[in-house]
């Protein structure tokens, strides 16, 4: 599943390092942040969308790496911080099947609880397969991007 997403979004996922960008925001970051987006051109949106998606995934895997209790509730929000980046690589994530989901988190946080794991992806899984992927309701997909 992991192969489905963008090459970019690939290496970022498995690098297991926290950036700079993940330091939180005030007041003044989020009048930036739609600043920049409304200055920017479709490219420029998709590239400040993804670095955005990349941070927020960054944080959920730093969480469950210092987490020394139950890690199902920060699984479950990296699923949702998931989402989040395959919507922009177009990925299908909601279409996986539960166990393809627990491959994609255990390969992205490696040694982490599989227990852990396994209970997260469930909570995610079942509360999201009706739920279909916003890039696939209007019906535009990609030529060429494959889809689960």
């Amino acid at each position: 599943m992991l192969k489905l997403f963008s090459g970019k979004s690939q290496a970022e996922l498995l690098a297991g390092t926290v950036a700079s960008m993940c330091k939180e925001r005030g007041r003044g970051g989020v009048i930036e942040r739609l600043d920049r987006l409304r200055k920017a051109t479709d490219a420029e949106r998709k590239e400040i969308l993804h670095s955005e998606a990349i941070a927020n995934v960054w944080r959920r895997q730093q969480a469950i790496r210092l987490c020394n209790d139950e890690i199902v509730w920060h699984v479950y929000e990296l699923c949702k911080a998931l989402y989040e980046l395959a919507e922009i690589d177009r990925v299908d994530l909601n279409g996986a099947t539960y166990m393809e989901k627990v491959r994609l988190i255990s390969k992205i946080i490696p040694g982490a609880d599989s227990g852990g794991i396994a209970e997260g992806v469930r909570e995610y899984h079942e509360s999201r397969r009706r739920w279909p992927m916003e890039f696939l309701k209007d019906g535009s997909i990609d030529a060429g991007r494959e889809v689960l």
